[in-house]
């Protein structure tokens, strides 16, 4: 958090700092999803490699034609199995990425909010300061943000309320 002396004296800077370091914080969370997206598709295409070496001793050993055919479902079999293993990859991905993004939305906005009570001094009694108005557009802003992760939120079997286990 901002040192209270500085938010007092210039409270410009301390919120032009809290802006610059929640953008930076987020700009650093989507490096990161694009840092495990390029992580899976190499994973992809390396697994794609190896299925197409192993399919291609497969039709170098084939000795007929049921042999030959037996290769074909293989090969087919083993891409299939890689595109669903690539899809559950990318799932996971943009699951995990969604839900930090939500995370590092609260933490932006817990952040903001700290900051310009520091600033206004709202909560001891003070009238809103100078970002009053923005602190209140904000603070909806990401209560409506942690609304929408409520969807994305796993309720372990043993926390779920009687009546929808029954159902």
């Amino acid at each position: 958090m901002a040192d209270p002396a500085l938010t007092t004296t210039d409270p410009f800077l301390g919120a032009a700092r809290a802006i610059l370091e929640n953008t930076f914080r987020l700009a650093a969370l989507a490096d990161e999803t694009r840092r495990m997206l390029l992580e899976t598709q190499l994973k992809g295409v390396q697994g794609h490699l190896e299925s197409v070496q192993k399919s291609l001793h497969r039709f170098a050993d084939a000795s007929d034609w049921p042999a030959m055919q037996a290769a074909q479902a293989q090969a087919m079999s083993d891409q299939a199995e890689l595109q669903a293993a690539l899809a559950s990859a990318y799932g996971k991905v943009f699951a995990d990425a969604t839900s930090a993004w939500f995370d590092q939305c609260r933490e932006c906005g817990n952040d903001w909010t700290q900051r310009a009570q520091a600033t206004n001094g709202a909560g001891n009694g003070q009238a809103p300061g100078i970002f009053g108005p923005l602190s209140m557009s904000l603070a909806e802003f990401y209560e409506r943000i942690g609304k929408m992760t409520t969807p994305f939120v796993m309720v372990p079997p043993a926390e779920t309320p009687a009546r929808t286990r029954a159902h």
